[in-house]
């Protein structure tokens, strides 16, 4: 499994771009706008984040090797985490 993270910074407040693969299945995207948060204040919410963003992946999104349950629960780990380091700067 692997993933990407990409912040912008939006009118509205900051756009999160998610990908998520794995060796068998193509990349799964996830958009979504965090109104009215600032990219240095997201550290305090990554976890929040990373729950809401992982709960939209698909229910269709598992292969061989890798649930649907568990790309849910180490994708936010590493989500979480990923937040946490990007709201550092």
């Amino acid at each position: 499994m692997t993933q990407a993270l990409a912040l912008f910074r939006d009118p509205q407040g900051v756009r999160l771009s998610f990908s998520i693969a794995t060796e068998y299945l193509q990349p799964v995207q996830i958009e979504q706008v965090l109104p009215g948060l600032q990219l240095h204040a997201i550290g305090a919410r990554a976890g929040d984040i990373a729950r809401e963003v992982l709960a939209r992946l698909p229910s269709t999104f598992f292969d061989p090797v890798v649930t649907v349950a568990y790309a849910r629960k180490a994708g936010r780990a590493l989500l979480e985490r990923q937040l946490s380091m990007a709201a550092r700067g």
